[in-house]
């Protein structure tokens, strides 16, 4: 590619970029956020793809109410959507999911998560997209990092750091 296409090209990005920042900047100013309304919105966190490309699972991370909850990280829900718009939770309130990953028929939906404020360590649950409550299929003595179901789904692989030594006593 030549200087003078490359040169083009990131004019091209730059104008748009710069005209929609001013347009930001001229709006921001009308409608200015408070410091409560910003530290409460909610924003998506991951997005994955249905193997039959029909749905999208996402992870909406939920800030943590003001003056109510205890300090901590967003909380994470599990939602589906489907290309019409429509939007359906899963695994909503105070959970702290951490992967997603759809099962190879497409008909559940496994995640890693801790769903109760005590626990160490995540553990790997399945819900059916047919709905229903989500099955704990299993729990490592550590946190599970991902999840990687096989393209049969006869299998389900994941990643998680050694046990320490006093856990792998333990846990034998």
């Amino acid at each position: 590619m030549s200087s003078i296409s490359v040169r083009l090209r990131n004019l091209l990005y730059f104008i748009p970029l710069t005209l929609l920042a001013s347009l930001q900047i001229s709006h921001a100013q009308s409608t200015a956020l408070s410091l409560e309304e910003i530290v409460s919105l909610k924003q998506v966190s991951g997005v994955y793809m249905s193997p039959k490309g029909d749905q999208i699972a996402y992870l909406l991370s939920v800030p943590r109410e003001i003056y109510k909850d205890d300090d901590g990280k967003s909380y994470r829900e599990l939602h589906v959507v489907d290309f019409d718009g429509v939007s359906r939770p899963y695994v909503s309130g105070k959970s702290a999911i951490s992967d997603v990953a759809w099962s190879a028929d497409g008909q559940s939906i496994y995640f890693v998560a801790i769903r109760e404020p005590d626990e160490e360590v995540n553990s790997l649950f399945e819900i059916a997209l047919a709905g229903g409550e989500a099955i704990e299929k299993f729990t490592h003595t550590n946190s599970i990092d991902s999840i990687h179901p096989s393209p049969d789904g006869t299998r389900l692989a994941f990643l998680a750091k050694n046990a320490s030594r006093s856990k792998k006593r333990n846990w034998r």
